[in-house]
């Protein structure tokens, strides 16, 4: 009897062995196929954002109103448009951070009027005016939901007048422009554009 128990030790030992091995194989198993499985979707999420960010397009205008116009009558109150054009084949997704940052950037929209009879012994050949809107700007944090852009969409997704800045002047007849590096952070991946914009006053 004291035998027979014994053996019913041992084999419910083996049994319990056999069974802890089992459930170790199978979380070893479920560990590495869900570590997988992050890192494919990643790697898939990273290719599909760089590959979006590629097909994304932005264009800086100067505006009369809702017209776009490149020679403004003296007086008018000229405003400065950010246009984005989504030429990938899903919606791009554009949050109230990526605005906030780009209007901190010290170059954006920042004016200058040309200098058209510059002096020999000078090479500026333009004068520094201003931006379109105090700077810097503000930011509070803000849990919004992004704008959708649709495939194939252009939209005006920051516009301001002249007159938006109360320490700009009137601008006077001459001719002007704004150029600057536009820098986006998607997803940690960052892409720019070289963006510039000529326009008259007469």
């Amino acid at each position: 009897m004291l035998k027979q128990e014994q053996k019913n030790i041992k084999v419910m030992k083996k049994n319990i062995l056999k069974t802890r091995q089992l459930i170790q194989k199978i979380s070893l198993f479920l560990i590495v196929s869900l570590l997988t499985g992050f890192l494919g979707c990643k790697k898939d999420n990273d290719d599909l954002t760089l590959n979006q960010l590629d097909k994304i397009e932005f264009k800086v205008v100067t505006m009369e109103g809702d017209i776009e116009r490149e020679i403004f009558d003296e007086g008018t109150d000229v405003a400065f448009a950010i246009k984005i054009v989504n030429n990938s084949d899903k919606d791009f997704e554009w949050y109230h951070d990526y605005s906030c940052i780009i209007l901190n950037q010290e170059d954006f929209l920042f004016a200058k009027k040309k200098i058209v009879q510059a002096s020999e012994y000078s090479d500026i050949s333009y004068t520094p005016l201003g931006k379109p809107y105090p700077f810097p700007v503000n930011c509070p944090t803000i849990n919004l939901p992004p704008q959708l852009i649709t495939p194939g969409e252009e939209r005006i997704l920051i516009k301001l007048r002249w007159s938006d800045n109360p320490d700009n002047e009137e601008l006077s007849a001459g001719e002007y422009f704004t150029e600057f590096t536009l820098n986006l952070t998607v997803k940690e991946y960052q892409k720019s554009w070289n963006l510039r914009t000529d326009f008259i006053i007469h």
